[in-house]
């Protein structure tokens, strides 16, 4: 139960930075959805049918691949914004 308050009070330090910074933004939700499916996708194993095996990552290595897809996620839609 503490790990889940932890995870829920990291999401709302991220929140309080964005409104206070004045880009209120709702998102932050659907980005850890996708972080978390795509973590769970990694975690798994990939499978790699040309040579026959399956390829399980380390932890750092997913936990890398989910910030460089989450940065690419808060660019675009950091970029989105300024066309209101």
């Amino acid at each position: 139960m503490a790990s889940h308050v932890a995870i829920y009070g990291i999401l709302a330090i991220g929140m309080l930075l964005v409104i206070i910074n004045g880009g209120i933004d709702l998102s932050v939700g659907s980005t850890l959805g996708l972080s978390g499916m795509v973590t769970g996708f990694f975690m798994q194993g990939v499978t790699l049918n040309v040579f026959g095996v399956v390829l399980y990552p380390s932890v750092w290595v997913v936990v890398v691949l989910c910030c460089v897809l989450c940065a690419f996620i808060g660019l675009g839609e950091r970029h989105s914004d300024r066309a209101f």
